[in-house]
């Protein structure tokens, strides 16, 4: 569900691959990233669903949750259960490399939505130079 319809400029602005990319929006988890993706229908992609897959380690119950949510880091449950995961059970170095890769990619684009609500607001506002 959508609160409020996203205007085109910023649609077109972050479908372009700016966010990483050096002469734009500095990234330390991304490179020459575009947040807007379109599907084979015209709708936008959740960004949530473009993170990385994880699916390292887990019990049962946990890789049947991962399936419901794409075994993305897609939500903040999600993301609890990974640091959870990190701070409690004995991990592979390598699975806690990338465990804690998608958990600063999820951060990270927590923070990117609540910028893109920010400059939203400040569109509304015609605040946007």
């Amino acid at each position: 569900m959508c609160l409020f319809s996203v205007p085109y400029g910023m649609l077109v602005k972050y479908s372009q691959p700016i966010y990483g990319a050096l002469d734009h929006i500095p990234s330390l988890n991304f490179r020459d990233w575009a947040w807007v993706k379109f599907d084979e229908h015209g709708s936008v992609t959740n960004p949530y669903q473009m993170l990385p897959d994880v699916a390292l380690g887990l019990s049962t119950e946990q890789l049947n949750y991962a399936e419901e949510t794409n075994g993305r880091l897609a939500n903040g449950a999600a993301a609890m259960m990974a640091y959870a995961q990190l701070q409690f059970m004995h991990v592979s170095d390598e699975d806690r490399r990338e465990l804690e890769s998608a958990l600063l990619r999820y951060c990270e684009l927590d923070t990117m939505a609540m910028v893109l609500i920010w400059e939203h607001w400040m569109n509304l506002l015609g605040k946007n130079g």
